[in-house]
């Protein structure tokens, strides 16, 4: 009797063994990139955020100086308009919105 036939019980468990630590590890990697994924959108939505703050901020803190100035006044409210869509399309698709349904999704958001 070959070896083969003698140890054709081994090799398939062997076998179905390997497969399914491969299959739990496929499955593992799958999650883990699914959380990473999850955790970069919000890593995006926060930085959208402080971005969007800081400009706030700027432009309190400039608004004597941008009342006599109103091209950077409407540069700096262009600007925050951009990052405020920009954050919104971490989240929703902002295609076809207006800048109205932008701003009252960014206030949904919690900024």
């Amino acid at each position: 009797m070959s070896w083969w036939r003698k140890n054709w019980r081994w090799l398939l468990t062997l076998a179905v063994t390997a497969g399914g630590a491969f299959a739990v590890l496929q499955l593992y990697i799958y999650r883990k990139n699914a959380e990473a994924s999850k955790l970069r959108a919000e890593l995006a939505l926060l930085r959208a955020g402080a971005k969007v703050q800081g400009l706030r901020a700027d432009r309190t803190a400039r608004k004597a100086e941008l009342a006599h100035n109103t091209s950077e006044r409407k540069a700096i409210e262009q600007e925050l308009a951009v990052a405020r869509r920009r954050a919104v399309a971490t989240v929703k698709a902002v295609d076809g919105m207006s800048s109205d349904d932008i701003a009252n999704e960014f206030r949904a958001l919690g900024y």
